[in-house]
């Protein structure tokens, strides 16, 4: 959790904020040890340079580079891992076909464990494609068109549970929301929730696809958000969750009541969120947790010359500096790290 005022008045070690981690991984040591839990595919990307999409009313051609490369949420987030944590273990579902070694080639990098389930599906594509960017914009709309049915779809509770070790024996377990599309991978990624959930290990969540308000409703998976003591999620994410008018978000103070919105069992002091508003919905971020202070910083997006995959490395600098200042404060008092483990940050 973020700290209260009475918190940071006492000495205690004072680890570098967030925005600090994003710039510059190496500002604390590779540390921890986390497992991620998502969805491994090939992804084909592209972005168009004379077309917007809102212009189109025919079939239209054009030549671009599309780049083709192993990705998916457990991946992209696993990549970015590494330069924060001494080991990320990789869990999912994936297919059985010409991609699978190179899926696998790519979880061959250092501090990164392959840890992925064969099916006997195909390993299934997706393409992002983004068009031209209108005037003013940081980049054009992305249009993300996923194959389906996945072999994701196919990871179930007994892949979980025999990969349990790996969930106790981590600091952390990520989760998102993708898996909670198909029946058995939600099963499966809530079974994986009680198995950290009864070790005492943190789990965060990443509320995506940012549409999610599209396939389900907050009360269809608010008891997943509850076990998890991390949230990532954009303010306009919450918003139509909560059937709230879509306005731009400004600052803390919006934040703050945004989050006064949500059902009473997710304003518990037990819980920090990490609220994404601004350019691109990720330049700015607030965390706070109930009881506790905000704290605002940017991510360094609007300025990034290259925003593929950025959430990612947002994402897992935030969890470095959660587990960092879960662990100092767990040894200033003498006891391990838990789920409700406090943060402490500096004054900014």
């Amino acid at each position: 959790m973020v700290p209260s005022a009475r918190e940071e008045r006492g000495p205690h070690p004072v680890v570098p904020g967030p925005d600090e981690l994003i710039a510059d991984p190496g500002r604390l040591a590779r540390r921890f040890r986390v497992t991620v839990i998502g969805d491994v595919r090939v992804d084909l990307r592209a972005s168009l340079e004379h077309h917007r999409f809102i212009d189109l009313a025919d079939d239209a051609h054009e030549q671009v580079q599309v780049r083709t490369s192993i990705g998916g949420t457990a991946m992209g987030f696993a990549r970015s891992a590494t330069a924060h944590f001494e080991q990320v273990v990789l869990l999912g579902a994936i297919g059985d076909d010409s991609w699978t070694e190179a899926i696998h080639r790519g979880c061959r990098q250092p501090g990164m464990v392959d840890h992925l389930v064969e099916t006997g599906r195909v390993n299934s594509p997706v393409v992002a494609l983004r068009d031209r960017r209108a005037s003013g914009a940081k980049e054009g709309i992305r249009l993300l068109v996923a194959d389906s049915p996945a072999p994701y779809d196919d990871l179930d509770e007994a892949m979980v549970e025999s990969a349990a070790a790996d969930i106790v024996g981590s600091d952390a377990l990520v989760l998102d929301g993708y898996a909670l599309l198909s029946e058995p991978s939600a099963r499966a990624v809530r079974r994986a929730g009680q198995i950290a959930a009864t070790a005492g290990i943190p789990v965060a969540f990443d509320v995506v696809p940012h549409q999610i308000d599209e396939h389900l409703k907050l009360l269809d998976f608010v008891d997943v958000l509850c076990g998890a003591s991390m949230i990532w999620v954009e303010a306009d994410t919450i918003k139509r969750l909560l059937h709230l008018p879509v306005h731009p978000t400004q600052g803390v103070s919006d934040v703050v009541a945004l989050l006064g919105e949500l059902p009473a069992p997710l304003r518990t002091r037990n819980r920090t969120w990490f609220v994404r508003y601004g350019t691109g919905q990720m330049d700015r971020t607030v965390a706070m947790a109930a009881g506790h202070r905000a704290v605002e910083y940017c991510t360094g997006y609007a300025a990034a010359p290259e925003t593929a995959a950025y959430g990612y490395r947002v994402a897992a600098a935030e969890l470095k500096w959660w587990l960092a200042n879960a662990h100092a404060r767990a040894a200033r008092c003498g006891r391990g790290v838990t789920a409700t483990g406090a943060l402490h940050v500096r004054d900014r």
